[in-house]
Parts: structure tokens; C-alpha cells; sequence
């Protein structure tokens, strides 16, 4: 019977403290990014939830928007309050010739400052590596070595 006391009360318990967790979880507003200017085009970032992680490139003396980039997307558990996952750019600058766009959780990208081409990034090809090699060995775990008939 004490188990059942127990876990009523617990129940109850988060019953009256959920609406207060909310309240603890509201994000500040996004980051407001000035406009960046290099070599007559002028980057902004609109930092709003439909264009997250979006950088849009215009040319500067006829206004005309020269190409829009989705730099990186952001995957949303629905079990989870959605403001709490948002995750907006924070910085731009150029350096070395590339425009470089940091987010805030400090993920860095480079992109082609003329055509928007996002610079391939590393981990991911890292990443496709050690998933084909761990494929190969549980191949060869499975099946084993292939041997040559005059073996």
C-alpha cells in the first residue's frame, strides 16, 4: 500500500510543479545580427524560427538577393518544448576569404562568401568512415575471410 502513497504523491507533485518549469525554460529572444558587407555584397541574418540558421547574400548597389543558404538545420524532439532547442547564428565575419557563420552552440561554417557554398565539413566524413569500417568488420565477423580455392 506504501508504494502506491508514494507514487500518488509523486504524480501529484508534478501535476502542480509542471506549469513552473516552463517558466524556467523560456529562451531569450535570438541574437539581432548586424549586416555584413565585403566586396559589394551584404550578408544578413534574419534569425527567426522559419529562418534558422539561414543566411541570405544581396547585392549591394541594385539590392537584388543573390542566393539564400540553409547553413545547418536543426532536428526538434517533439517531447521536448520546442524554444528550448532552438539554436540560432550568433556571429558572421569574413576570414581568410570566407564568410564564417558560428551559431550558438559555437558550431562554426565556412561558406563561399560569392556562391553560398557551404565548405563540406569534416566530421561528417569522419563520421561516414568509421560507420563503413564498423560495417566491413561486422561483415567479415559474419561471414568471415574469403580464401582463394587453391587454399
Amino acid at each position: 500500500m506504501r508504494s502506491y502513497s508514494k507514487t500518488f504523491f509523486l504524480a501529484i507533485l508534478l501535476v502542480v510543479l509542471a506549469p513552473f518549469t516552463q517558466v524556467f525554460a523560456e529562451r531569450v529572444a535570438p541574437p539581432t545580427i548586424q549586416s555584413l558587407e565585403n566586396n559589394g555584397i551584404r550578408y544578413e541574418v534574419p534569425n527567426t524560427v522559419e529562418k534558422m540558421g539561414v543566411v541570405l547574400a544581396y547585392d549591394k548597389q541594385s539590392g537584388k538577393r543573390l542566393w539564400e543558404k540553409k547553413v545547418y538545420r536543426v532536428f526538434i524532439n517533439p517531447m521536448v518544448e520546442k524554444d528550448t532547442q532552438w539554436v540560432f547564428i550568433k556571429q558572421i565575419y569574413m576570414e581568410d576569404g570566407k564568410l564564417i557563420v558560428v551559431n550558438e552552440k559555437g558550431k562554426r561554417f565556412e561558406l563561399d562568401p560569392v556562391s553560398g557554398k557551404k565548405k563540406q565539413n569534416s566530421d561528417i566524413i569522419v563520421l561516414l568512415v568509421i560507420i563503413g569500417a564498423m560495417a566491413l568488420g561486422l561483415l567479415k565477423l559474419r561471414f568471415g575471410t574469403v580464401k582463394n580455392k587453391d587454399d
